[in-house]
């Protein structure tokens, strides 16, 4: 058997049905992790609040709080209120108290400090078979894209507008070359977490993608010098046993790139979609196979994708 067993899964609206929680309940894990986008509120911090309130007391939910081992996670934009959010986002503490609160993490946890973000990381088994779960925050200090999506405004179709606008911006080169995800603080944290680690296995979740080719999405690939600073900070670290794992993109899929400099290369998995995925809705259902078909260059094959709704089971075994 696994001497540790994880899920993570991202992407659940509050207000739709929600039948992926039995298989998820049955798995059992030994933690539950959220990459991101646990609610989808509307409005302001109270809104926050309240979406994920509703998320919380959702009888399946509440199955899954049973019976995992540990429930924590990492917040995208959606749970932190604002699509597609950065660092520049009003009351950033009061909706990071919101989502740790979401989470039932003590009151007195550092997490909780002003501009502290809620990265951190989790060792889940015993030596010599632990598992560290390295949950980073691309929200909280993520410099603003050169080319603002949009997003922000809700719209009608506001999604699809902003695709396409990040996907004009990226033809036209009009990245930000120097702009940061993390923040120095956390990229500290995070070479310590990964240098010292003893684990034996390590799973970096991003709740945007790192890998992909594709530009209508959020990614790590908006901010180039980034990217680069995180594929060589895990080359260089050489952690035992690193996978990527990410949601966001209302898709699962699965992705690798060479690490720059050589090394072997880094794989990453993408799940995304408790509630809906990106081929709910009628004209959605078209664009999305275009999408996938017409970016893969990032996949392990080209069909490595799945659009139904979805969740991730990491296992160390101990053989």
């Amino acid at each position: 058997g696994a001497a540790v067993r994880v899920v993570l899964a991202s992407c659940s609206h509050q207000d739709l049905p929600q039948p992926t929680w039995a298989a998820v309940a049955a798995e059992e894990p030994h933690a539950f992790v959220w990459t991101g986008d646990a609610a989808y509120p509307k409005g302001g911090v109270d809104a926050l609040r309240d979406a994920l309130a509703v998320q919380k007391r959702h009888p399946g939910y509440e199955e899954v709080r049973r019976r995992a081992g540990l429930v924590t996670g990492t917040w995208d934009d959606h749970d932190m209120g604002v699509n597609d959010g950065g660092k520049n986002v009003p009351h950033l503490h009061e909706r990071q108290n919101a989502f740790l609160d979401f989470l039932d993490e003590p009151r007195d946890s550092p997490l909780r400090s002003p501009g502290r973000g809620v990265y951190r990381s989790v060792l889940l088994g015993d030596p010599p078979h632990q598992l560290k779960l390295l949950l980073l925050d691309t929200r909280s200090f993520r410099d603003d894209p050169l080319v603002p999506s949009g997003a922000h405004l809700r719209l009608p179709l506001s999604a699809m507008y902003s695709a396409a606008w990040r996907v004009a911006a990226a033809l036209m080169g009009l990245t930000s070359p120097t702009a940061d995800v993390l923040g120095e603080a956390q990229w500290e944290w995070l070479r310590q977490e990964l240098e010292a680690s003893p684990a034996a296995a390590h799973v970096v979740v991003s709740s945007v993608q790192v890998l992909t080719s594709n530009p209508a999405v959020e990614s790590w690939a908006h901010f180039p010098a980034a990217r680069r600073r995180l594929l060589s900070l895990l080359r260089d670290a050489r952690p035992r046993g690193l996978l990527l794992v990410s949601g966001d993109v209302h898709h699962a899929e699965l992705s690798a790139a060479a690490a720059p400099g050589g090394g072997p290369p880094v794989v990453e998995v993408t799940s995304s979609g408790l509630t809906h995925t990106c081929v709910t809705g009628v004209l959605q259902g078209v664009l999305c196979p275009l999408m996938l078909s017409a970016f893969s260059s990032h996949r392990l094959r080209p069909t490595a994708h799945y659009t139904g709704l979805n969740y991730a089971v990491v296992e160390l075994h101990r053989d």
